[in-house]
């Protein structure tokens, strides 16, 4: 039986980890797109 976490944390503190899933090539190109047009309207103040 294995584990669900290879982790082992030890001591006062606090770890927040945030997984997320792989994009795709047409999803990333498509988020570069709509961030660089964001970008664009930002500075025009729209």
């Amino acid at each position: 039986m294995n584990p669900l976490f290879d982790d082992l944390f030890a001591g006062p503190g606090v770890f927040i980890c945030q997984e997320t899933a792989q994009a795709e090539p047409g999803q990333r190109a498509g988020r570069f797109w709509s961030s660089l047009w964001n970008g664009i309207l930002k500075v025009f103040g729209l």
